[in-house]
């Protein structure tokens, strides 16, 4: 299935949080890029997206923390079938959202 929808992509669903430098770095690239920078940055090794589209490291940039839900979002943890690992799609978006809503209930209520 496809990732989100225009009008969604600002939704909490769709949001995960980096720091500026990796959010920047991997600009509009698809989920897959977007993985590999998490993944390699999770082992303390540094990414850049070369002009052609694909992950190098970089060897010059500072080690930064990823939380882990944002982690989990990345290697499809929320996911009731991660066979596609190529897109985040809205199946992913919603279950990721209600894992979001069940951990909040308790603070909501």
């Amino acid at each position: 299935e496809g990732g989100a929808e225009d009008n969604e992509r600002m939704h909490i669903w769709n949001l995960a949080l980096l720091d500026e430098g990796t959010n920047k770095s991997y600009k509009n690239s698809i989920f897959s890029v977007k993985r590999a920078f998490v993944i390699n940055k999770e082992m303390g090794l540094h990414c850049k997206l070369k002009d052609n589209g694909t992950v190098g490291i970089d060897e010059n940039r500072a080690i930064a923390f990823i939380p882990p839900c944002t982690k989990h979002v990345f290697m499809k943890y929320y996911t009731k079938d991660a066979n596609n690992l190529l897109v985040w799609s809205k199946p992913d978006a919603e279950t990721y959202l209600s894992d979001i809503e069940s951990k909040l209930e308790d603070f909501l209520n």
